[in-house]
């Protein structure tokens, strides 16, 4: 939930138009028009943050769709995978960390909960610098838009 409010709240700023924000509010986090997808194209954050959320989604979708999922780890998530599909979950849920990312993928293992939280809170971060730069981005171009009514007006602009 912390990581689709993050998101939702990017992509809000990114558009910065409000007439737009219901339809973002109300988009699923997947799909070929979900948040990610639209968080990927708008490049809101690195690939590896995308594919740790679409990884997390998955894993979501699958406990929460079946009564097995209430009381499955992620120790047997990662084992009922095929070889393919463990070996990324590796790679998706670690891009924190050292170079050695053998290092990072075995501390995943070790202490899933404590990483998960970690590289979430990191992307959490990444977009809510995004959502600051977009807002910002947007007062200063209202500022010069001032700027340039008052100049065209005839008005000399004065710095406060």
């Amino acid at each position: 939930a912390l990581l689709e409010a993050a998101l939702t709240q990017a992509l809000i700023a990114e558009f910065a138009d409000s007439r737009i924000t219901p339809i973002l509010e109300d988009l699923n986090v997947g799909g070929r028009i979900g948040k990610l997808s639209l968080a990927r194209r708008l490049e809101l954050m690195p690939k590896s943050h995308a594919d740790f959320i679409a990884r997390l989604s998955r894993m979501r979708s699958r406990v929460v769709h079946s009564l097995d999922g209430l009381s499955l780890t992620f120790e047997q998530y990662v084992a009922s995978l095929d070889a393919n599909d463990r070996s990324n979950v590796r790679n998706e849920l670690v891009f924190l960390g050292s170079d050695d990312k053998t290092k990072t993928q075995d501390f995943l293992e070790k202490n899933p909960r404590l990483s998960m939280w970690a590289h979430g809170l990191a992307i959490v971060s990444t977009l809510m610098t995004r959502k600051l730069e977009a807002e910002t981005a947007g007062q200063v171009r209202e500022l010069n838009a001032e700027i340039g009514r008052r100049i065209l007006s005839g008005e000399t602009p004065t710095v406060e």
